[in-house]
């Protein structure tokens, strides 16, 4: 089992750095701060976010700009984990965990250095933008999910 994974199946360790191969950079703006001088959860969540459009445009550019395409959130599990402060680059690790049909989960981790701020699990339907109607996956990003570590629980 590789450092970072659980074993059964289950979660692997989103605070553990070397969980993720791929990474984004995020800069801290003076605008993101709460009334403490801390990070804002909401200003994380947007950093969050851009991490996951960017793994979905590398991992399938034509699929991430298909225009009969809607990418719908269906659910998100966010654990504040630690503070920070301006100035400051949060880096976010974010990486497949399931693919099924219709939607896939990722895993995310924010950091500062080696300390975890914060993890993600969140699951994505992929629909069909004129009917809002979930849709099979296209078979490429499928493909491209389970090749960066996805679980397969397609039937």
């Amino acid at each position: 089992m590789a450092s970072g994974e659980s074993g059964g199946g289950g979660v692997p360790d989103l605070t553990r750095r070397e969980t993720f191969r791929r990474w984004t950079r995020d800069k801290v703006r003076f605008g993101d701060l709460d009334r403490h001088n801390h990070l804002n959860n909401v200003a994380l969540c947007s950093m969050l976010e851009s991490a996951r459009v960017e793994l979905r445009e590398a991992l399938d550019p034509a699929v991430a700009h298909d225009e009969s395409s809607a990418w719908l959130l269906v659910t998100i599990q966010i654990a504040f984990l630690a503070s920070m402060s301006f100035p400051g680059t949060v880096e976010i690790g974010t990486r497949p965990l399931r693919v099924g049909r219709s939607s896939f989960e990722l895993g995310q981790g924010a950091f500062d250095g080696d300390r975890c701020l914060a993890t993600a699990v969140v699951k994505t339907v992929h629909t069909d933008r004129r009917t809002l109607r979930s849709a099979p996956l296209p078979a490429t990003f499928s493909a491209a999910l389970v090749a960066e570590g996805a679980e397969d629980a397609r039937p």
